[in-house]
Parts: C-alpha cells; sequence; structure tokens
C-alpha cells in the first residue's frame, strides 16, 4: 500500500480514447517499439495513450500506488461531463472515494487542499478537483513514473514490442 492512499474500490470513468485507442481489444493500435519508447518522454506523453495508461496502470498495481492514476482519470472523466447534474452526481461520489475520511480509502493531500474541495463541494464544477489532480499528477511524475520507465516491465514492453 502506498504510503498515501489507503486500499480502493473503484468508480470507473469513461475512458478516453485518444492516441488511436479502443476499449475494443481488436481496435487497439499495436505496441510498437515506436510507441512504448515515446511513453519515455513525459508522464505527459504516457497518459495521452490509452495504452500507455493502461501499462502503466499494471504497474502502478504492483506497486499498490494505482490511486493515482484512478484519481487522476477520475478528474479527467468529471472534466468531459456538461451536464450540470452529472458533474455533481460524479464530483460527490468522487469525493466520497477520495477525500472522505471514512471511504476505502483516502488521498494524502493537504488540508488546505481537503479544505478547498469541501468548500468547492457546495457548488462542484468540472475544475472542483484541479488543484489536487495537479498535487496527485506531480507525485506519479516524481515518483512512480520514473520507477515505471526504469522498471524491467518497461524495458520489456519496448524489447518484445513489434
Amino acid at each position: 500500500m502506498s504510503k498515501f492512499f489507503k486500499k480502493k474500490t473503484s468508480i470507473t470513468p469513461a475512458a478516453s480514447s485518444s492516441s488511436g485507442s479502443s476499449n475494443n481489444p481488436f481496435l487497439k493500435t499495436p505496441l510498437t517499439r515506436e510507441l512504448v519508447t515515446s511513453w519515455s518522454t513525459s508522464l505527459e506523453t504516457l497518459l495521452a495513450c490509452q495504452r500507455g495508461r493502461e501499462q502503466f496502470l499494471k504497474f502502478c498495481e504492483q506497486e499498490h500506488s494505482e490511486e493515482n492514476l484512478d484519481f487522476w482519470e477520475h478528474c479527467e472523466a468529471l472534466k468531459r461531463k456538461t451536464d450540470q447534474q452529472d458533474i455533481k452526481r460524479f464530483a460527490q461520489r468522487m469525493f466520497s472515494k477520495f477525500f472522505n475520511e471514512a471511504g476505502k480509502y483516502e488521498l494524502g493531500v493537504s488540508q488546505e487542499i481537503r479544505d478547498g474541495i469541501r468548500r468547492e463541494m457546495m457548488n462542484p464544477t468540472i475544475h472542483t478537483y484541479d488543484v489536487a489532480q495537479a498535487f496527485i499528477y506531480s507525485l506519479m511524475q516524481l515518483e512512480c513514473y520514473p520507477r515505471f520507465i526504469q522498471s524491467q516491465m518497461y524495458k520489456d514492453l519496448k524489447e518484445n514490442s513489434t
């Protein structure tokens, strides 16, 4: 278990389909060496590619830190919502999952961030979690991502790609 999170349960946001991929395994872009190598340029490049996120998630699960990516993906899903009632419901589910002290796991963000989110929850918007998302992104960029790029898993993906 990571030092910042308790264990999670899942509410799955709709995945984006950037970088030519899909949830349909027959439509997925093959893992080419060029694609896999591109993930080492930046966390942003990795996260922009659904196949990259899938592989990064597998790595994070091995490290028991998948909560970081899960929260980041939920934030991205929230930003794609347009109906105010959907935004409110989704933001409330996110709060219960990631910020409720009695929840299955709680993000380890500062009290200042937590208090700001509580205030925002009176009238949540697609930007309610932006500060927390930036914090979690930085955490992934500084901790999980470098370990992923140096991992045997990533090296094997590069070597075994077409």
